[in-house]
């Protein structure tokens, strides 16, 4: 029942019992106003004509009250009802933000923890924007030449590499990821040292062409970049192979390679200033 309906039954209620309370008022009044040998003579009839009278109102003003009050307690439970949602709502919000900024921790822990066994100076940035569309994959971080990033920097992330800084701005700068399809990484095969150059699809996955069919190559193998480009140096994971098929040539054939780095969950990366790391 809503609120408009339960006062217009308190209203139609209180109605009824004041036309009941009006002709017992006027009954009283016109009693007194007889003649004193009247009144006498009627006093022992209308006592006993105006008490069920007399109860009526006393049980009907007893119930209006009893009423009153219950839809007093009902709107005043309503209210706190909506205080208390209001406080749920807030606290649901606080432990969200908290675990969010648990994670977040945890993430920038274990990045400090590579930073701190790297032989490069490394500089933390967020990433704040992305390219998503396809073939093309890129993103923004919150840092640029102010902090020290300059155009050709490697770029990693937990588990590896993630791309090359191809515009830095000010304050902000873009970098191409492994699986742009204008990305090119010289690469080596961990296991049985072949080189090849892994290239991006503008998917999830990059591939490494020209591969030797008499190689020992392996599905799970592990790729790491060889340096021979100079563009990032050697030894940075890549990713592992996810499958190989042979070229229609015969002789050569291709690895597709999983990154080991989830670029479309990128967060937090580092940018690596080799120049002036050792």
């Amino acid at each position: 029942m809503t609120e408009r309906k339960i006062a217009s039954v308190l209203i139609v209620i209180r109605i009824k019992n004041s036309f009941w309370i009006i002709i017992g008022l006027l009954s009283v009044f016109i009693i007194v106003t007889l003649p004193l040998s009247l009144r006498n003579s009627l006093k022992s009839d209308s006592v006993s004509v105006a008490q069920p009278f007399l109860t009526l109102t006393t049980v009907t003003i007893e119930k209006i009250a009893k009423h009153t009050k219950a839809v007093f307690s009902y709107f005043s439970l309503l209210k706190e009802n909506e205080k208390l949602k209001i406080q749920i709502s807030e606290l649901e919000e606080k432990i969200v933000s908290l675990e969010e900024a648990s994670r977040e921790n945890q993430r920038l822990r274990e990045l400090l923890l590579f930073k701190k066994d790297s032989d490069w100076t490394l500089l933390p940035a967020r990433v704040i924007g992305r390219d998503s569309s396809l073939w093309f994959n890129s993103i923004l971080i919150n840092k640029g030449k102010k902090h020290g990033i300059r155009e050709g920097m490697p770029v990693i992330s937990r588990g590896g590499l993630t791309g090359r800084v191809i515009s830095a701005g000010t304050l902000a700068s873009q970098v191409r990821l492994i699986t742009d399809i204008n990305s090119r990484v010289s690469v080596i095969i961990q296991d049985n040292r072949e080189e090849g150059v892994a290239m991006g699809q503008g998917t999830n996955l990059v591939n490494i062409k020209y591969l030797s069919m008499t190689s020992g190559l392996r599905v799970d193998d592990l790729v790491i970049t060889s340096g021979l480009d100079q563009l990032y140096p050697k030894g940075l994971v890549v990713g592992k192979i996810f499958s190989i098929r042979p070229e229609p040539d015969g002789v050569t054939r291709t690895a597709l390679v999983r990154p080991s780095v989830d670029i479309f969950r990128l967060e937090e990366v580092l940018c690596l200033d080799i120049e002036n790391g050792l």
